[in-house]
């Protein structure tokens, strides 16, 4: 499983795993590092180190940074070259990506791939209440073209019903043994998760897409 550490300046990642644990669960092979202000780069790169080598593997490794540009990402960079190849960092990490990070984990082996994958949850998080304050941005309109005898969408094919694979009622909707186990040995096309409350809520909906194979 991929090691995950989160670096931050002060104890913001402490306060961002301890929040991750409480709605993900406690989790294995992940690490705080903090920089505290009596403090200096050499103290976090030998934290990160540190927390890198009590992870049960080494293969594979993603930290989480709070600021690109800051010291405990400039320090992670300094860990990190020589595995470029395989470990990856990711700046301006935010409790959705932590918690995206660790769902993605059941389905991904590749630090790199995680990182690809948490970082537009990262950003897509981020909201504003009142949504009158959003921004507007104005896109053009694209032309549709219209072909003669074609499938208008949500039309049904054949007799309109699903063949099914697997059927699983759980409260615990996607996890780690469906995502990553029964589907390589059902090989569905398409997975649905029925809930009413998921179907309200963003960010579980985002850890349910996250969790999935692409």
């Amino acid at each position: 499983m991929v090691g995950i550490i989160i670096a931050s300046h002060g104890s913001l990642a402490e306060g961002i795993l301890q929040a991750s644990e409480m709605i993900f669960g406690k989790q294995d092979n992940v690490a705080a590092c903090t920089l505290l202000p009596s403090e200096g780069p050499e103290d976090i790169k030998r934290k990160i180190e540190e927390a890198i080598s009590s992870f049960d593997s080494q293969d594979e490794i993603l930290i989480l940074a709070d600021l690109w540009g800051g010291t405990p990402f400039n320090q992670a960079s300094q860990v990190i070259a020589g595995h470029e190849d395989k470990w990856a960092i990711v700046a301006g990490v935010n409790l959705p990506m932590a918690i995206a990070s660790f769902w993605k984990r059941f389905a991904e082996e590749s630090a790199q791939a995680i990182a690809k994958n948490v970082l537009g949850g990262g950003k897509n998080d981020v909201k504003i209440n009142p949504e009158s304050l959003v921004p507007k941005v104005e896109t053009k309109a694209k032309e549709v073209k219209v072909v003669i005898g074609s499938i208008p969408e949500g039309t049904a094919i054949g007799d309109g019903k699903f063949n099914y694979v697997l059927a699983r009622i759980d409260t615990r909707l996607l996890h780690g043994q469906v995502a990553t186990g029964w589907t390589k040995s059902t090989n569905p096309d398409r997975i649905i998760v029925v809930s009413d409350k998921v179907a309200q809520d963003d960010l579980r909906k985002n850890m349910i897409m996250e969790a999935t194979h692409p």
